[in-house]
């Protein structure tokens, strides 16, 4: 039986905004309460030690610190914080997945995930699992999540819509921090669309690959630092199934949105009539979130009308069933939008004349 009130209980788990991408780090160096930071050395109370008068830096420590150090030229700030959680070294992958749904029934207000596990087993099955969590309509309480890590391994075999690998040459995989330097840079852009490719986070390295190798990675969907025309750049801006990032992101901030503005007006309203003009009240929240992520540039602009390119299908009184008004249920509202594109290449062609 489904109860009318619950309540739950968990320290340290503040609410969090649409407009904050939210990153939880994932540590596996001792169990540690979940717990947001808002500043560095916040986070070295807790995540480093003394030894020998020597500072002892953890892993994820040093994430978080590739995190804090970004700069991004397309925002006005950096991050204001981040969730850190410890638990114990798993034995296996399997274990490592039993923890991600433990820590998601404690608190799931978290987006992006970045762990301190690099092995190609890890990483495997995090990315499977990152999948798991999509808006499927299976499960109308989980919320999506995007998983980032790094990895040595070129030849990686990861498919999956939720995870983005990236990669980072076997001499620097311990000291560097791609995966966290490159959500770093684009988090304080965030919820307004931003192409992942092209950006220079700090702290990066070009990957030391020929071109045939960085062909493969290319192929393979696992994104590098690389260098072009003496220019370094993250590439490709993809997750390892092919989709781009930004559509992703775009997406997942779209249902958040949706979900925030649904709340309010069911909160705000004393009681909504079962009737059309309550179905237009409850519509208008569709709306709103629609014309919201038009103005940041996760929904495309009609070019001569200047308008978003939506369709919205508010259903009526008369379109419900009986066993939908027997419950208070309202018929699904059905609706499709264009999501804006980037461009990501460019060619030109062109004759030069020389006149004699």
């Amino acid at each position: 039986m489904s109860r009318d009130v619950v309540v739950n209980i968990s320290l340290e788990t503040p609410s969090v905004s649409a407009n904050e991408m939210n990153i939880l780090i994932l540590s596996t160096e001792g169990v540690r309460p979940f717990k947001t930071y808002t500043s560095l050395p916040e986070i070295a109370e807790d995540y480093t030690s003394m030894v020998d008068e020597v500072v002892v830096e953890t892993k994820a420590y040093r994430k978080a610190k590739a995190l804090f150090a970004q700069q991004n030229p397309f925002a006005s700030g950096k991050i204001s914080k981040v969730s850190i959680v410890g638990i114990a070294e798993p034995a296996n992958a399997d274990g490592l997945v039993q923890s991600l749904g433990t820590i998601r029934a404690t608190n799931d207000d978290w987006y992006v995930l970045l762990t301190d596990q690099t092995s190609d087993e890890m990483v495997v099955a995090i990315s499977a699992w990152a999948d798991t969590t999509a808006n499927t309509g299976a499960s109308n309480t989980d919320k999506p999540k995007l998983y980032f890590a790094k990895t040595s391994n070129s030849a990686l075999a990861v498919s999956n819509q939720r995870a983005v690998v990236i990669y980072c040459d076997d001499e620097l995989i311990a000291t560097e921090e791609p995966d966290a330097a490159w959500v770093g840079h684009n988090a304080p852009v965030y919820p307004r669309a931003t192409n992942w490719k092209f950006k220079r986070p700090s702290g990066v390295t070009p990957a030391a690959l020929t071109d045939s190798e960085k062909t493969a990675l290319e192929a393979a969907h696992i994104n590098f630092m690389t260098t072009e025309n003496k220019r370094n750049y993250m590439k490709n801006g993809v997750c390892s199934d092919g989709t781009f990032i930004d559509e992703i992101v775009g997406a997942d901030y779209i249902t958040f949105l949706m979900q925030d503005r649904l709340y309010d007006v069911f909160l705000s309203n004393d009681k909504i009539p079962y009737t059309d003009d309550g179905f237009t009240l409850i519509a208008g929240a569709i709306l709103s979130a629609l014309e919201q992520s038009a103005t940041l540039g996760i929904i495309a602009i009609d070019a001569e009308s200047n308008s978003p390119i939506y369709n919205i299908n508010i259903p009526t009184f008369a379109s419900a069933t009986a066993e939908q008004r027997a419950t208070r249920t309202m018929p699904d509202i059905n609706w499709e939008a264009q999501q804006q594109s980037a461009v990501n290449s460019a060619k030109t062609n062109g004759v030069l004349r020389i006149t004699l």
